[in-house]
């Protein structure tokens, strides 16, 4: 019985001690899992505090910033004045007075708090029980943006009280009801001048090389004169309490649009507090863009005086050198590159002449279509009609045939003579076309003496 007993204890202390043993070590990742868990806790506590802290600081900041303008005669606006984006039309001094007051209210107070809390929310669903929900969820910009919606709302609410208990308000006036406590009863040259002040300082956010717009060549439309089509808009709000004089200002601001393009009155149903006049361009090349022909300059003076044109290529590129691309530019050679060409074209008889049953002689090139037929394309009454505007996709076809008529039919230093007989023969007969002190006539001269040389002829 005593060795039973015995036996026992020893056991019983063994079991006591295994047990504490494994308590310990069960105690000491308990431990160090909270300790991890509690550290990420205050992470996450630490990161949403700082995060309204910086998104409440904001709103302050740009509470602040605005509402900065002094009191001023929206009828008599400077030229500095008129130039910026954005021209404010309200009284700074009488809205800063009330938005002290909301802040000294303490049940408006309590009313702005409640809301702000029902939208962070709203925003925020499911993941509003913990801080990490709040810290994946809304980031420290929109805490601000939810701040002033909220803020601003209830603002309108405010004002909309005020109104029903006769007040005046302040925020959330329509911009039409403004404009006619300005200028009712002022006469409409008044007006006018405001209109035509505004819209002559207006900036542009692109401004267009209209030289490029009214060049032509292959791939475009041909239209040089009616290819950048520019709409003026004038985005009015909806006001069913003052229609007469919303049609009365839509007509002046119509009146003193720019003459060079044509103009609109558009009706937005979203933006009661403000008008928009907006000059619009689209469904144009990006080559009318002014600024285009700086970055072009720029990317050519880059490789060009690069050492490896071909690592320059890859790096603006990222994938190939760019001649996988479509010109950005219309292709165009100038005449006076072209001429040569176009004279020996003549006097090899690449480009000849034909009778058309409507056009009479004309002078054409030979092509052949898909399907291998050979046919005459018609470039033109004479030399004189098409020498300056010469079509660039013509040329393309008449240069290697000049090239090819060359090297096979004039190979030799007497051929070659042969042909520069025929050049300058049919330079003195351009004489009698042209008059021989004329600007056409000395292109000409000058391109056959650059063919005799290019040539060797």
């Amino acid at each position: 019985d005593k060795l039973l007993e015995e036996a026992g204890i020893n056991f019983t202390t063994k079991f006591i001690a295994y047990s504490n043993h494994t308590a310990q070590q069960f105690a000491k990742k308990l431990y160090n899992e909270t300790i991890e868990e509690l550290r990420l806790f205050l992470s996450d506590v630490t990161d949403v505090k700082a995060r309204l802290q910086n998104g409440l600081e904001k709103f302050v900041n740009n509470k602040n910033t605005r509402c900065n303008e002094k009191d001023y005669d929206i009828g008599a606006l400077s030229d500095k004045e008129a130039k910026q984006r954005v021209i404010k039309f309200y009284e700074p001094d009488k809205v800063k007075t009330a938005i002290k007051g909301y802040e000294r209210d303490e049940e408006i107070q309590k009313m702005q708090a409640a809301d702000v809390r029902i939208a962070i929310r709203n925003v925020l669903g499911e993941q509003s029980n913990s801080f990490r929900g709040i810290k994946q969820k809304i980031s420290t910009d929109q805490l601000v943006e939810l701040f002033e919606k909220t803020c601003l709302d209830t603002a309108y609410k405010i004002e909309n009280n005020n109104q029903e208990q006769g007040k005046r308000k302040l925020i959330g006036v329509n911009i039409i009801r403004k404009l006619k406590e300005q200028f009712d009863g002022q006469g409409d040259q008044e007006l006018k001048i405001f209109a035509n002040k505004l819209i002559q300082n207006s900036g542009k956010n692109v401004i267009f090389d209209r030289t490029e717009a009214s060049s032509g060549g292959a791939g475009t439309s041909g239209d040089t004169t009616n290819n950048l089509i520019t709409n003026f808009a004038i985005i009015l709000p909806e006001e069913h309490d003052d229609p007469d004089f919303k049609d009365k200002l839509g007509n002046v601001l119509l009146g003193q649009s720019p003459a060079s393009e044509s103009a609109m009155i558009d009706k937005s149903n979203n933006r009661e507090y403000e008008i928009t006049l907006v000059s619009l361009a689209n469904l144009f090349p990006l080559r009318y863009v002014n600024s285009m022909k700086v970055l072009k300059k720029r990317y050519t003076e880059r490789i060009g005086r690069s050492n490896n044109k071909e690592r320059t290529q890859l790096e603006l590129h990222t994938e190939g050198d760019g001649n996988q691309f479509p010109p950005l530019f219309v292709e165009q050679l100038k005449g006076d590159l072209m001429l040569p060409y176009i004279l020996l074209a003549k006097v090899t008889d690449q480009i000849k002449q034909v009778e058309h049953p409507e056009q009479g002689t004309v002078d054409a090139i030979s092509v052949i279509d898909e399907d291998g037929f050979e046919d005459d394309l018609v470039i033109g009454t004479n030399l004189k009609n098409y020498m300056g505007k010469f079509d660039i996709e013509i040329f393309k076809q008449i240069k290697p045939n000049v090239d090819k008529a060359i090297q096979n039919d004039y190979p030799n230093p007497q051929k070659k003579g042969e042909l520069k007989q025929k050049l300058v023969g049919y330079i003195n007969e351009l004489k009698q076309d042209f008059g021989s002190h004329s600007p056409e006539f000395t292109k000409c001269k000058d391109a056959a003496k650059q063919a005799i040389k290019q040539f060797q002829l």
